[in-house]
């Protein structure tokens, strides 16, 4: 009897020293970390993702084709010369309209039904454009050029759509799309551009082959697989998603804030510059077709060339000191441009135009996409294009009006002014963020 209270009581002890134990808990969740799931992880989609990069490629092929001709083409119209960015503006313009429908075609469509949506709209707006260049209509032309704005809104967000298929590294995922634009660039204002007298009106074969494009981005864009939820009645060990914040308290952030300003000054500085810019060239300096378009061909280029660098430099340095970059490559673009009005002015300084554009546009996108969660992403990347694309149309539509009115000297002195306002906004973001 003895020995068997004993095993008993020796089989009991370990037992209540065990219980007396308090077991390892995750001090956040206060739950115990054995029992908290974590999140499944998805691989990364390669492929896709230089799928949406070949897709963004072909739209922006027609977006440089038309920043380097619209304008020019909507002169051979007959407007005002205070009209002639009407139709860039409005390509502008309707990108950031498009940015506020976006959510509502990706819950009812999926992304890649808004996608394909765009890039049809794409072929339709290139053809209305090149219906307006054979009836010599003003109106036309505008009305082309917005639609294809539109479509361009979905391929702007080729680059929210790249980090869901490479989730482990959002920023090289966006330098890889955005790199795309590089052959963009060289077809746009290089290759597409030179096929001005293809047709019997002028610039309209330009949009023909334009047209095609937006065809073969149809086609890329149909092989792309992206990633959805859970497949109905599929069993899942992930923890349910938290409800998404309203999107007051994420703008709210101040990164969110200071990404989507950034985002915003890309654009309003590039366009004071550039968008006057083929008209200079031509009308008032009097450089050939050819020495625009190898001018508009380098700018663009270096808007995207530099992006797998500026992807790096943001991994190792931070958001923050590539947008300083950014500022002071803007500095340098208005000083080349300030000192002379030769091709070679203008190349250099538009090529720094590019190389500010790119370290300010991929900084600030990567800025703002750590700011909210899966859930929340359409409608903070609807918010932010939507802003960056109706400053950017309303600074196309004012830039030959502050031309005229100051001198295309003094415009410089304004985009240093404007790029002295970056610059403070950034310090400020500095000093708040060590406190």
């Amino acid at each position: 009897m003895e020995g068997e209270t004993a095993k008993q009581e020796s089989a009991v002890m370990p037992a209540v020293e065990n219980a007396n134990v308090a077991p390892k808990v995750d001090q956040e969740a206060q739950v115990p970390v054995a029992e908290k799931p974590g999140p499944p992880k998805e691989p990364d989609d390669f492929r896709s993702v230089m799928l949406l990069a070949g897709a963004w490629a072909m739209a922006f092929s027609t977006m440089t084709s038309g920043v380097a001709t619209l304008s020019l083409a909507a002169a051979t119209t007959g407007p005002a010369k205070e009209l002639e960015t009407m139709p860039l503006a409005l390509l502008l313009y309707m990108q950031g309209v498009a940015n506020a429908g976006l959510p509502f075609e990706v819950s009812r469509l999926g992304r890649k039904g808004a996608y394909l949506l765009g890039a049809v709209l794409g072929v339709v707006g290139c053809c209305v454009v090149v219906l307006g260049c054979f009836l010599k209509s003003f109106a036309l032309i505008c009305v082309g050029a917005g639609i294809a704005g539109y479509s361009l809104a979905h391929a702007q967000n080729y680059r929210f759509g790249a980090v869901l298929l490479m989730p482990s590294n959002p920023p090289r995922a966006i330098s890889l799309v955005l790199f795309g634009g590089c052959v963009g660039a060289l077809l746009g204002p290089g290759a597409l551009a030179q096929a001005r007298n293809m047709l019997p009106a002028d610039f309209a074969g330009i949009y023909v082959l334009c047209a095609a494009l937006n065809v073969v981005q149809v086609l890329l864009l149909l092989c792309v697989k992206i990633p959805g939820g859970p497949k109905p009645g599929a069993a899942s060990d992930a923890p349910a998603p938290a409800p998404p914040r309203s999107l007051g308290e994420i703008m709210r952030q101040p990164r969110c804030i200071i990404a989507i300003a950034m985002l915003g000054a890309s654009y309003v500085i590039m366009m004071l510059i550039m968008a006057p810019t083929p008209g200079m060239m031509r009308k008032v300096y009097g450089h050939e077709y050819s020495a625009t378009t190898m001018t508009m061909m380098g700018h663009m280029f270096l808007m995207f060339a530099p992006s797998p660098l500026t992807g790096m430099a943001i991994s190792r340095a931070g958001p923050v000191a590539v947008m300083v970059g950014g500022c002071i490559a803007g500095v340098a673009t208005v000083v080349v441009l300030w000192a002379g009005t030769t091709v070679v002015h203008f190349v250099a300084g538009l090529a720094f135009l590019g190389i500010m554009w790119n370290l300010l546009f991929v900084a600030g996108t990567a800025m703002v996409n750590a700011t909210y969660t899966k859930n929340e992403g359409p409608k903070v990347q609807a918010v932010t294009d939507g802003v960056v694309f109706i400053s950017s149309g309303t600074m196309s539509l004012m830039s030959m009006p502050i031309v005229s009115a100051v001198g295309w000297p003094s415009t410089q002195i304004v985009g240093l002014a404007l790029i002295l306002v970056t610059l403070l906004v950034l310090f400020i973001l500095f000093v708040c963020e060590a406190r």
